[in-house]
């Protein structure tokens, strides 16, 4: 316990005195890190140490979990080569691992397993390899059986359908009926509506998709602020200014 207060209060002095107060525990810190590193990038190195020096202390599933995603989001967001990102996603894949071994029907632990085992695959080449696209999807169908509201699941899922091609599965009717079913739960998430006017453009519903992007843009509370902040709304944007 003395580790895991020392390692918050490292957190805590990093980060700006206006963070929330109800992100007082790690894994609340880990959800602050990943929706504010726009304005805050280092959340996320004070988030992920803290978590070493907790699971050094003792190895619990709801933190092995949040250390996977902490490593997923240093890897995409705080790596500055490609040997330092392929360290972090394959560090977030033995976390995650780890987890689903001690509790396998810990959807987080699935998912997470999936998505750094999909970002270490791409960094080293060989993420359309079929055996990698089938265990992929394995985890990703596992996390939304274990839990339908788990929402990620179907912004990872509808990305595999919308960007493979068809010979590896992709599959347009397929990823938007993810990004829907996503959006029912949650209209408030950017990723999956982009997703969506990505697809009615790829399927030639031009009007329709210029709709969703328009909410993009017009999203006054997105589910992720950090990302729709610097991929989101940007992308959406100049997708608008190619339709006109």
């Amino acid at each position: 316990m003395r580790l895991e207060r020392i390692a918050l209060l490292i957190a805590f002095l990093v980060a700006p005195l206006t963070a929330p107060a109800a992100a007082s525990s790690l894994i609340d810190q880990v959800q602050l890190a990943a929706t504010s590193y726009h304005e805050h990038p280092a959340r996320i190195d004070a988030v992920r140490a803290a978590l070493d020096a907790k699971l050094a202390a003792g190895e619990d599933v709801p933190h092995l979990v949040a250390a996977a995603r902490a490593s997923f989001l240093w890897g995409q967001v705080r790596a500055t080569t490609a040997a330092d990102k392929l360290a972090a996603f394959e560090r977030g894949r033995e976390l995650a691992d780890k987890a689903r071994t001690l509790a396998p029907r810990d959807p987080g632990a699935h998912f997470w397993f999936a998505v750094n085992s999909g970002k270490w695959a791409e960094a080293r080449g060989a993420w359309r390899a079929l055996t990698t696209l089938r265990m992929l999807r394995h985890e990703v169908e596992l996390t939304l059986e274990l839990d339908p509201a788990y929402i990620d699941g179907y912004a990872f899922l509808g990305a595999m359908y919308r960007r493979l091609p068809w010979l590896l599965g992709g599959d347009h009717a397929k990823a938007e009926t993810m990004y829907r079913k996503g959006l029912e739960l949650d209209p408030s998430y950017t990723g999956l509506r982009l997703g969506l006017a990505k697809v009615l453009l790829a399927t030639d519903r031009r009007e329709a998709a210029r709709v969703e992007l328009r909410r993009v843009v017009a999203e006054k509370s997105p589910r992720n602020r950090a990302e729709w902040t610097l991929e989101q709304a940007p992308e959406a944007k100049k997708l608008l200014e190619t339709e006109r």
